[in-house]
């Protein structure tokens, strides 16, 4: 119970330091080493939110080395959409760079049929993270259940 409370009151608090909207170099660090180090993942979501908020250009270090280095798929979905809505030509080279990391792996079969929709580099950054994400959920429950059968519609 005292736990639970105090990691409330840890997000109160960071959710504070985003609306105060402070761009202070301090506050960048604090932020960073939050994100790659704090052992919370709800901290570390908040983290993410606020560095894609307050830090645009500065963020994308730190973020990029955290997915490229993440184990915990909540995360991971986390700095994607964090990386679709920054939608610049940076993040779109990050989100495509983790799709063709995606293509070589051993459960690279989740990504079937992509290439029959659509050109990939037509795709937009939303499009591109909504795809990463799906492979991330695929693979997780193909890992977690040992099968999953899943098939494409004309929505992906």
């Amino acid at each position: 119970m005292i736990i639970q409370k105090i990691l409330i009151t840890r997000l109160e608090t960071i959710k504070v330091l985003e609306k105060i909207e402070e761009k202070s170099k301090r506050l960048f660090t604090f932020l960073e080493n939050l994100l790659i180090s704090d052992n919370n993942e709800k901290i570390r979501i908040q983290s993410t939110k606020i560095l894609t908020t307050l830090y645009i250009e500065q963020a994308i270090p730190p973020i990029n080395w955290v997915l490229q280095h993440e184990k915990s798929i909540a995360i991971q979905i986390a700095i994607i959409n964090s990386l679709a809505d920054m939608d610049n030509e940076k993040t779109r080279s990050i989100l495509l760079k983790k799709l063709n990391e995606f293509h070589k792996k051993k459960y690279k079969y989740n990504l079937k049929g992509i290439n029959e929709i659509q050109d990939l580099k037509d795709l937009n950054n939303s499009a591109i993270a909504e795809i990463l994400i799906n492979y991330l959920v695929i693979s997780s429950l193909k890992l977690k259940f040992d099968s999953a059968k899943f098939s494409l519609n004309q929505n992906g």
